[in-house]
């Protein structure tokens, strides 16, 4: 699949950035709910390791912007 080959290629900074622009385009409730516990399909949801390293990413990013 190619987008899996897309996020192989990717560097972290570089995922960081894509994260953080798909994030830019929600709403702040949106942002809320993907972050939310709660949320079935929300962040929480991924595999541990996963979900480790997108919460990395985005405290990131919420500190640079």
């Amino acid at each position: 699949m190619k987008s899996n080959r897309l996020l192989n290629a990717l560097t972290q900074q570089e995922l960081a950035q894509l994260l953080d622009a798909l994030f830019m385009v929600l709403s702040p409730q949106l942002q809320e709910e993907a972050r939310s516990e709660a949320n079935p399909y929300g962040i929480a949801q991924l595999p541990g390791d996963t979900q480790q390293t997108v919460r990395q990413i985005l405290v990131v990013c919420d500190r640079e912007r």
